[in-house]
């Protein structure tokens, strides 16, 4: 007869799941973002589980003003622009968000 043996300590350790280096990434993006300051870790690593990480063009559009809502966006790098159109159709711009800064919130 030919056994194999695995010792449960060596199988547990094979059969963890890894950890994502996006998902870690992310976690870290939304622990730094003002909105989720004071999150309890646990709801961090749900929340990082779920985010689509996103990449866009300088001058790109994310979405338009009166587009449906969502989601909530946590700028990882770079700088988001947030404008609306004056009364001319001309852009004016709102605030611009950087690194950690949250917009689009009220969507949710």
């Amino acid at each position: 007869m030919g056994l194999w043996n695995v010792v449960r300590r060596t199988y547990r350790r094979l059969t963890r799941r890894r950890e994502d280096p996006l998902v870690r990434e992310a976690a870290t993006t939304l622990a730094e973002a003002s909105l989720f300051q004071g999150f309890p870790r646990r709801a961090l690593r749900a929340l990082s589980e779920a985010v689509h990480a996103r990449t866009f063009r300088r001058g790109e559009f994310l979405y338009y003003e009166d587009d449906p809502g969502l989601g909530l966006y946590v700028v990882q790098q770079g700088r988001v622009r947030l404008t609306t159109e004056d009364e001319h159709g001309e852009p004016r711009e709102l605030r611009r968000a950087g690194p950690g800064e949250v917009f689009g919130e009220l969507s949710l």
